[in-house]
């Protein structure tokens, strides 16, 4: 916490996020975010966004566990093709938001990498990471915001 004193203004706490993967600062507004276009056999695709926090970058992506998660190996995928957009722009987590189950899933880009399971199905080399790797946080509805 730290102290802000304006004119006219009693002193205030304001909350600043703090690097723990428990509190959720991956889906909070405000970040900046790049979108990730690979090339897949169906055309051109969107596959999450680069977000920056205080501390790192990371790979957010929206998911649902009825159409993204592959039952086959309990798992979710990342286009292959996407990865050295993702090393050179430093990114160290991926983060999917399961907006179905309300569940967000983080885990390091090295163990996605050294764990993940490489397959074509027709769609482009994919990358898949059994869920049992993932870290889970429940996602919360109402979510603070401050716009300073």
């Amino acid at each position: 916490m730290e102290e802000k004193e304006e004119a006219g203004f009693a002193s205030q706490q304001i909350a600043r996020p703090q690097q723990n993967t428990n509190s959720n600062i991956f889906t909070q507004k405000g970040r900046s975010k790049q979108p990730v276009i690979v090339d897949t056999p169906q055309g051109q695709r969107c596959v999450g966004y680069i977000k920056e926090t205080e501390n790192e970058n990371f790979l957010w992506k929206e998911v649902t566990k009825s159409e993204n998660l592959f039952k086959n190996f309990d798992a979710w995928a990342l286009q292959g093709n996407a990865i050295p957009r993702l090393k050179k722009a430093d990114v160290k987590r991926l983060v999917f938001d399961d907006v179905e189950e309300k569940i967000t899933y983080i885990v390091c880009l090295d163990t996605f990498l050294k764990h993940g399971i490489k397959r074509d199905f027709g769609f482009g080399l994919q990358i898949f990471l059994r869920r049992e790797f993932w870290q889970k946080n429940q996602i919360h509805n109402s979510q603070l915001s401050l716009d300073i």
